[in-house]
């Protein structure tokens, strides 16, 4: 797994728990790739689906990293946090920033339920 020097430890935890959450749903997943945390591939049918995962600690670079995971041909966009209070800011922040075209390709999810549902 790479590592930029400026991660914090539970950043590091949540972008392995991410790669775990895929791979188990059969994605092949690369790390810091184009500057996403995580990047979730899978080929189905002659099909590529594409999902960029951020693991965010504030809302900061939050849009900045939307756009540009989108920009760079993402089908969707996970961006995971750990409180309830920074999901509803990053949310409310891609509804006003983002076009309808972009925000609706967008989650935010609490990092807990990754862990719920890693067992699913």
């Amino acid at each position: 797994m790479l590592n930029h020097g400026h991660e914090t430890k539970d950043h590091r935890i949540g972008k392995r728990v991410l790669a775990a959450f895929w791979s188990a749903r059969g994605y092949l997943c690369l790390w810091e790739e184009g500057n996403c945390d995580v990047v979730a591939l899978q080929l189905r049918e002659h099909k590529r689906r594409v999902i960029a995962n951020e693991y965010e600690r504030s809302s900061r670079n939050a849009i900045k990293n939307a756009r540009r995971d989108l920009s760079r041909g993402a089908d969707a966009v996970l961006i995971v946090v750990a409180d309830e209070q920074l999901r509803h800011r990053i949310r409310r922040k891609l509804r006003r920033e983002l076009a309808r075209s972009e925000w609706t390709r967008v989650a935010v999810v609490l990092f807990p339920s990754l862990l719920i549902n890693q067992q699913s």
